[in-house]
């Protein structure tokens, strides 16, 4: 059977694997009529030609990856600690002072704050209370609140399992990140009044590219698996590729899965290997993959980069 994400496991048995990390997502670049909305014809049931897998598809050895959807895992892309200073001009000279924060700057300090008192409760095994601090964190507006209060109704950490309502935040979480990604690359990321603050733009722009990704990938495997949401794998695969094309590591390993295994798109064996050797110069690699750096497939538009090299999707449909 196609291998699935399964449910994150108890939390603390992360395993030495889990301690390579995703590199930094590509920021992804939006317009304001930019939308996570599936084609209407992604459906399953319309189409009996697409969207199950073969009887006997090409699956990953168990322990090529850590799982995506693993706490210890999620934890580590999350860009928290933020300052008023991330969010607004900097000072004129050294010793103006610091601006005063505005209200919005204030919430997404607080939600930072219940954000990391949820992780830290979290790895304590204080389960019921990390989950309400996320839920407060979503509640005061943070898409990565959002994310992981959805994340932990859906995988019942420390709260009854709930995948209609974790759906539901998943896709708000996706829907706020991808608003303020279009919001600062429309207006430059706050990055006004100097290099400082031109770097917390651009740490706030990649922060919420981390925060999108993640969401969408999730929602991904929300249609694939049909948690919380009618089960479709179409509708999946077309998630899986917009996260995969924002340059996450994840997503491009289980878009190669779909291609290959023709598991909610028209089986490519091209469209896999680029999926692939976007992979594997992210660093993920499994036994037998060495086919994808045949020059039959070099039309893929992805070369193989050297070692601490960063490769970059191309286009999509390419």
């Amino acid at each position: 059977m196609y291998q699935q994400h399964q449910q994150p496991p108890h939390p603390g048995a992360a395993t030495a694997a889990q301690n390579t990390s995703r590199p930094a997502v590509a920021v992804p670049q939006f317009s304001s009529q930019s939308s996570l909305v599936p084609p209407q014809h992604l459906d399953d049931d319309a189409d009996s030609d697409i969207g199950q897998p073969p009887s006997q598809p090409f699956t990953l050895p168990p322990g090529t990856r850590p799982s995506p959807s693993d706490f210890d895992t999620i934890s580590r892309h999350l860009s928290l600690g933020r300052t008023p200073a991330a969010h607004g001009a900097a000072p004129l000279h050294q010793h103006s002072a610091p601006p005063m924060p505005s209200a919005d700057d204030v919430r997404a300090m607080q939600a930072d704050t219940h954000i990391q008192n949820g992780i830290q409760l979290h790895e304590r095994l204080q389960l019921t209370e990390s989950t309400r601090e996320f839920e407060r964190a979503a509640h005061l507006g943070s898409a990565t609140g959002m994310y992981l209060y959805g994340m932990a109704l859906r995988s019942a950490w420390g709260v009854e399992r709930d995948e209609k309502k974790a759906f539901e935040y998943l896709s708000r979480a996706a829907d706020l990140a991808l608003r303020q990604t279009s919001a600062l690359q429309a207006g430059g990321g706050g990055g006004k009044g100097g290099s400082g603050a031109a770097a917390a733009g651009e740490e706030q722009r990649a922060a919420a590219a981390r925060e999108l990704t993640l969401a969408i990938y999730e929602l991904g495997q929300s249609f694939r698996n049909g948690w919380g949401v009618k089960k479709c794998r179409r509708t999946g695969a077309h998630y899986l590729q917009i996260a995969a094309n924002l340059g996450d590591p994840d997503a491009q390993v289980d878009c190669g899965l779909a291609y290959l295994n023709g598991d909610g798109v028209k089986r490519d064996k091209m469209m896999a290997a680029k999926y692939f050797r976007l992979a594997s110069n992210a660093g993920i690699e499994f036994p037998g993959n060495s086919w994808i750096w045949k020059d039959k497939y070099n039309v893929t538009g992805v070369d193989k980069k050297v070692k601490g090299g960063a490769a970059a999707a191309p286009p999509a449909g390419k």
